[in-house]
């Protein structure tokens, strides 16, 4: 589900933001989509006992949420060079946010969810004239399974010029995502005689 926090904090997609829900002891951090001047953007699953989800889903208009922001300045996007932005669930949240920023460099977006249908709230709001967009999907029925991190290994080879000319990967959502594609990277420098972390030093994760 979506929920949208007005806040008159400057903050920018990629961004933390730190939600304490009632009577609890821990913050809930999610990474945030900044689509409009004063709004903080959030996409969330409800997890069973997920308190601070739990929490979100029933909040009501007009109340007031305990939050603080993190700045997250490595996670933001850099609109000088070639990006591909590699999420699953709910890691979508900080590339709808980069779409909606001003960029004359490719915007490259790979999204893994379960099916078409858990898709549809979420791409709507994908400026697409700024973005191209992969969706993945891993439980579509009478499909077979895609993931996004397998997706874009499969893209390595025929975006190798890219990466070497710096092009950035953004990676958002499991860590198992990101541990993937790193070994799949330096794997692939391995293959091509390059140094095995050459396509590393443009990686920027926020994963859990």
């Amino acid at each position: 589900f979506t929920i949208q926090l007005a806040s008159n904090r400057k903050v920018k997609s990629g961004d933390l933001i730190s939600i304490l829900p009632p009577n609890s002891l821990f913050a809930r951090q999610y990474s945030i989509a900044k689509t409009d001047e004063k709004v903080i953007t959030l996409y969330l699953r409800k997890h069973d006992f997920g308190q601070c989800s739990t929490y979100l889903s029933e909040i009501q208009v007009g109340c007031y949420v305990n939050a603080f922001i993190d700045s997250n300045p490595s996670f933001h996007y850099d609109h000088k060079t070639t990006a591909y932005c590699i999420g699953n669930g709910t890691g979508i949240a900080p590339f709808i946010g980069y779409s909606f920023e001003q960029s004359n460099a490719e915007l490259n977006i790979i999204w893994g969810t379960k099916t078409a249908n858990d898709a549809q709230k979420i791409t709507s709001r994908i400026q697409t004239e700024s973005a191209s967009l992969k969706l993945c999907f891993s439980q579509e029925k009478d499909q077979p399974k895609i993931y996004a991190s397998n997706y874009f290994i499969d893209l390595i080879p025929s975006i190798e010029q890219q990466l070497l000319n710096g092009a950035k990967i953004y990676i958002c959502g499991a860590i198992q995502m990101d541990l993937d594609i790193k070994k799949a990277l330096i794997n692939y420098a391995k293959s091509k005689g390059l140094e095995e972390n050459i396509f590393l030093k443009n990686i920027h994760s926020d994963c859990y």
